[in-house]
């Protein structure tokens, strides 16, 4: 047991590594995706060390699941900020432009999206929405340290609900049940209406689930809330009882700074079914904690909206089920959602005729967006590799020279002389064929039938 103690000592400093990471230098950096790596193989290291309890192990392969999702989302979006290149040309001599209204390597986001300082007006008006190095909260203690609750506070998110390409219900859902009822609140409780706002976003694994609470809780931040975010690991430290003392200290910071967003991702690990047989007592008194202080917020005078997000609906507490809105489902991405996104991901390769961006889009239904990512990387290193073959210049010890080829291998690939045709994309999703996902989208269908 003490190793696994460790082992969640080292997963929480380096969380807070990364948090603070993103905090201070106000956006994603190499250096938080290199502590998220080393996240995940903790996560690994824990699983393994649970080896002969499956629901445990479970668990911690979920967790490493979340925390390989946001990795690459972190890549994508630093690929995504790379100075780009000067516009190209066709093999026909003229200018290409990138097609209008698609998403960059950040999944979801719009071909328009700029770098996060276009939300820097807002820290004008509501000043920063994280506290200094120096804040120490009242609701600190040793079990929840100051800088645990400092980590918990977020910036801007780097895009909004506007950035979202497809998802059209969905967006419309969360404008009229969350965004529009902002203000609203004393004109409902005139006439009884419950004024609570709390909302479960849940969907399969790699479909954006944080990547749309993140544009939705930037939607709030335009309005002055502040955005305080915790995940399972935060609940489940290595002392009996601080669960449920964090979870204390989050809803009591939440009301100090209110208006206030209170994210709490992979919700299953947070307020797990306390019917369950196999939930274990300290998980059954977190989610009593949690229900508890949840109560207390009806009597709050600002507001605290309170997002969830996860994978296993089913697993949380049907008490915090009835208390909260939960027909908020993250579908897979559509077909619209998939035709963008090849467009965008290949806008620097050229298709064969064989092969259209629809028709990789057709046979990629059931596909996440993790699912389309390995398929788009695949598809890119082996061009990459047939073109450095093909057109990349020697240098005197016979190997292909990085340097000289650079251009003439750019090149090739952006005029069109070598493409990607039908046969190869066919390749690659024999090769990359879908995660499984028979299990969760029956849970997810059951779990919705069910409400």
């Amino acid at each position: 047991m003490s190793r696994i103690n460790e082992k969640n000592a080292e997963l929480r400093k380096l969380e807070i590594k990364a948090n603070d990471e993103y905090r201070l230098k106000k956006g994603h950096t190499e250096k938080e995706l290199e502590y998220i790596n080393q996240i995940i193989d903790v996560c690994q290291d824990i699983a393994d060390i649970n080896g002969a309890y499956p629901d445990e192990r479970a668990k911690w392969y979920r967790k490493k699941e979340y925390y390989s999702d946001k990795a690459q989302e972190i890549r994508n979006i630093l690929e995504a900020q790379k100075p780009a290149p000067k516009q190209e040309q066709s093999s026909s001599g003229t200018s290409k432009e990138k097609p209008k209204n698609t998403p960059d390597n950040s999944d979801y986001k719009s071909n328009e999206h700029e770098k996060p300082s276009k939300f820097a007006v807002y820290a004008e008006t509501f000043g920063s929405p994280v506290p200094d190095e120096e804040y120490v909260s009242p609701h600190s203690s040793k079990e929840v340290p100051p800088e645990m609750i400092r980590s918990w506070y977020q910036n801007f998110p780097d895009h909004d609900l506007n950035d979202i390409v497809g998802m059209t219900e969905l967006k419309e859902k969360a404008k009229k049940e969350i965004l529009n009822k902002i203000g609203w609140e004393n004109f409902d409780e005139s006439f009884s209406m419950p004024t609570l706002k709390s909302y479960l976003f849940y969907g399969p694994y790699g479909t954006g689930k944080t990547f749309f609470v993140e544009g939705l809780a930037m939607e709030l931040m335009k309005k002055g809330f502040k955005f305080l975010r915790l995940g399972g690991s935060d609940l489940h430290g290595k002392y009996v009882g601080s669960g449920e003392k964090v979870v204390r200290a989050a809803f009591n910071e939440a009301k100090d700074c209110a208006p206030c967003i209170l994210f709490f991702d992979e919700f299953d690990n947070v307020c797990a079914e306390r019917d369950g047989k196999t939930v274990e007592g300290h998980e059954k008194r977190l989610s009593n904690e949690f229900i508890q202080e949840y109560d207390k917020l009806k009597k709050t005078k600002n507001p605290v909206v309170v997002l969830t997000a996860t994978n296993y609906p089913d697993k949380v507490d049907d008490a915090m089920l009835s208390r909260i809105l939960t027909d908020l489902l993250i579908p897979l991405p559509e077909e619209e959602l998939r035709t963008l996104y090849f467009k965008n991901g290949f806008s620097k390769f050229v298709l064969s005729d064989d092969v259209s961006f629809e028709y990789m889009a057709d046979e990629t239904d059931n596909f996440s967006m993790r699912d389309l990512d390995k398929l788009k990387f695949y598809i890119k290193n082996e061009i990459l590799e047939d073109a450095k073959e093909l057109f990349g210049i020697r240098g005197e010890d016979g190997e292909i020279s990085p340097e000289l080829s650079q251009k003439p291998v750019t090149d090739a690939i952006t005029t069109g002389r070598i493409k990607i045709t039908k046969e190869l994309f066919d390749t690659a999703l024999e090769k990359n064929p879908p995660e499984k996902k028979d299990d969760i989208l029956a849970s997810l269908k059951a779990f919705s039938e069910k409400k």
